[in-house]
């Protein structure tokens, strides 16, 4: 078979069927068919992972050693493949591989994919696609720690998320698996591996809760709490636009959540409604995918997160503070009230140099009734100058007024007042973050300013 032919018949098999075109050209490039005799020891128990091999015409038969002797457990034929774990794990071989028939196997050098990785880190996705295909297939891989992995229950730009389960807590969670094309990336892989640990200290109801870290089949993974319910992308798509009260609630839990993360120095990045969770049962809001989260930098060579919903400053790649994420909530309060983001693309204009100009649409054309304070939250979120935005998210809460907008009708809210010496700040704080572990699970907002008393 030429490589024409080989790349056509690869389009059939998963996962090499949902590869771009380019990813796939990489991976024949370090790929090589090879023809077998009938008999040919393939793979031997114990020998090292040096390969992974595709069959392409013929069978083998898998065999393991029971008590010294040889016993079959499957036979293979066109598309299946052996060895995966090659690729993974570098582990060495479980079982015996040999030709039923007369075979055409096409062998990936794990070493020749890896070189070819470090060069162009998206052809490292087929690692993603090949452990996605084993994990939903079961059996031993499945296991994560003490989790067992279940169904695929989502995937994005950032990696495949799956369900879960703790036998021994009985508790059901989500697992996110890093796309193996952002592992090679060192910069991001690194940042990644550090956040995941302060984002699993976030402690606030409207966070989704980081439980467990975990570094496995040459990728990482994020446990954590299991949301039964729709994204606000999902709502929606259904509904086309929320009302102006909804908006408000809505936003202003996603502030609080982020005001809690900026206090400690996290910065989300990419907040946009595919990240924003809504119970079915009408508990808190959550605000999920922290994966490319990251402290306040002086700048960023390779920024990432959404166009449509990321800041100027963030997009050019310039210093960015905590005002990258109120940039969004203004663009997200825009979307839910009308249906439409505030900026585009058009004919001669970027995106960027759309959001640049700051021509913002005003919200009463499409809603007339829309509030003063509302109209305003909008336009003063999505300045293209940080400067001329809400300094912070307690900005952004104060905007709107306290309590009432951030719980469900028929919840009371009560405020409290701290009036404590500056020299005693850090304690304070550690008490008040005691006082809401405390009272995990239920609907607790912290807002703190610095106010002088005279």
């Amino acid at each position: 078979m030429d490589r024409i032919e080989i790349e056509d018949f690869l389009r059939t098999v998963e996962p090499f069927d949902v590869l771009a075109t380019d990813v796939l050209g990489a991976l024949l490039d370090c790929a090589v068919a090879r023809t077998l005799p009938k008999d040919h020891l393939l793979l031997e128990e114990g020998g090292p992972g040096d390969a992974l091999y595709v069959v392409v015409q013929g069978r083998v038969q898998v065999r393991v050693r029971d008590n010294g002797r040889p016993r079959r457990v499957a036979f293979l034929t066109a598309g299946d493949m052996v060895g995966e774990m090659a690729l993974l794990t570098g582990e060495p071989r479980t079982a015996d591989v040999v030709t039923d028939t007369p075979t055409t196997v096409l062998e990936i050098d794990r070493e020749a994919f890896y070189d070819v990785c470090e060069h162009d880190p998206e052809v490292a996705h087929f690692l993603t696609e090949l452990l996605g295909k084993r994990l939903r297939a079961g059996g031993q891989i499945s296991q994560l720690g003490n989790y067992q992995v279940l169904d695929e229950i989502g995937r994005g730009g950032m990696g495949i998320v799956f369900a879960g389960y703790h036998p021994r807590l009985r508790r059901s969670v989500a697992i996110k698996m890093l796309d193996h094309a952002h592992v090679f990336d060192e910069r991001f892989a690194a940042q990644f591996a550090a956040e995941s640990a302060v984002v699993a200290g976030l402690n606030h109801p409207n966070i989704v809760q980081v439980f467990d870290h975990h570094a496995a089949y040459g990728t990482q993974f994020i446990v954590m709490e299991m949301i039964d319910g729709p994204t606000l992308a999902d709502v929606l798509q259904v509904r086309g636009t929320l009302d102006e009260a909804e908006t408000r609630r809505i936003v202003l839990q996603v502030a609080a959540a982020l005001q809690h993360a900026h206090a400690r120095g996290i910065t989300h990045r990419d907040i946009k409604p595919e990240n924003v969770m809504l119970p079915r049962d009408g508990g808190p809001i959550k605000l999920m995918d922290f994966g490319i989260a990251g402290p306040v930098v002086d700048h960023d060579d390779d920024p990432i997160g959404t166009p449509g919903y990321m800041a100027p400053e963030q997009e050019r790649g310039d210093p960015i503070d905590e005002r990258v994420d109120v940039y969004p909530l203004g663009v997200m309060a825009f979307e839910l009230l009308t249906g439409e983001r505030p900026f585009f693309e058009e004919e001669g204009l970027t995106l960027l140099e759309a959001k640049e100009r700051g021509d913002l649409p005003d919200v009463r054309d499409w809603r007339p009734e829309i509030s003063d304070a509302m109209r305003a939250f909008i336009r003063r979120c999505t300045w293209p100058d940080p400067d001329r935005r809400f300094p912070d998210c307690g900005a952004v809460l104060a905007h709107f007024g306290d309590g009432p907008h951030l719980v469900r009708p028929g919840v009371r809210a009560r405020s409290v007042m701290v009036v404590f010496d500056p020299a005693e700040a850090e304690a304070v704080g550690d008490a008040i973050d005691r006082l809401v572990a405390g009272l995990a699970g239920r609907a607790v907002r912290v807002s703190l300013a610095d106010h002088a008393l005279d």
